[in-house]
């Protein structure tokens, strides 16, 4: 019995070892085709790059799981790489399960969501199908609204975006209101853009008076110098006679 048991954990010990060595393999094998993914998409290589996305994807898969988010590198590469060569269907598959690991998260991220449904609404938009783009530029807008920490640039584009959507969809009515919405937008960036040109202005207006001001303290203080003492006056010889 004592044998059998040392065969199973030498057994356990050398199959422990081996998924070790595979998995140091595999994460090899990932970094290595990210790296040479991304030269060949520098050099617009795309069908050599999407190849090496694919694999990467296709590993992580192995290591982890299907549906592991530690592909999410793999296939935003893989949307752009479809997107260069035109192949916007196939884009658009990959950017849906992109959307699908952001929301998925550990850790929520508005600003990542919205932007991976912005993403996504336009490469609907680029086959022209905006029924397709209006609910997630929807849901997009109402994240958007909702959370502050959604930087000002991407808000507006986020509206922006489901404004022309609207129009295309002839959603009059509903494209006037964000339309409306962006409008007062405009306003309020206007206004705080005012302000900060005369909190410049004021500071520079500041600044230059205390300049003056010192300038004129220095003038001040020459004008007021004592005049040097003048030393004793030499006796002449008319004086001198006069004694």
């Amino acid at each position: 019995a004592s044998q059998n048991h040392g065969k199973a954990v030498r057994s356990t010990y050398e199959v422990a070892a081996q998924t070790q060595q595979a998995i140091l393999a595999q994460n090899k094998a990932v970094e290595q085709y990210l790296n040479l993914g991304t030269k060949y998409e520098a050099k617009k290589e795309w069908a050599s790059a999407e190849k090496c996305y694919a694999y990467v994807l296709q590993v992580v898969n192995r290591r982890d799981g299907p549906g592991s988010a530690n592909g999410l590198p793999a296939l935003k590469h893989l949307v752009s790489v479809n997107v260069a060569q035109n192949k916007i269907p196939e884009a658009i598959g990959f950017q849906r399960t992109v959307v699908a690991f952001t929301e998925r998260a550990k850790k929520l991220d508005p600003q990542a969501i919205v932007q991976t449904k912005l993403d996504l609404s336009k490469l609907f938009i680029k086959q022209n199908d905006y029924s397709s783009a209006e609910p997630y530029l929807q849901q997009s807008v109402v994240i958007a609204q909702k959370e502050t920490a959604i930087p000002r640039a991407q808000r507006t584009t986020t509206l922006k975006t489901y404004s022309t959507v609207l129009r295309k969809l002839k959603k009059t009515t509903e494209a006037k209101a964000i339309e409306a919405t962006l409008a007062e937008q405009a306003l309020e960036d206007e206004a705080v853009a005012n302000k900060k040109d005369q909190a410049k202005d004021d500071s520079k207006a500041e600044a230059d008076a205390k300049v003056e001001q010192k300038s004129e303290e220095k003038t001040s203080q020459k004008e007021e110098k004592p005049a040097e003492k003048s030393g004793p006056a030499v006796e002449t010889k008319a004086s001198a006679e006069i004694k």
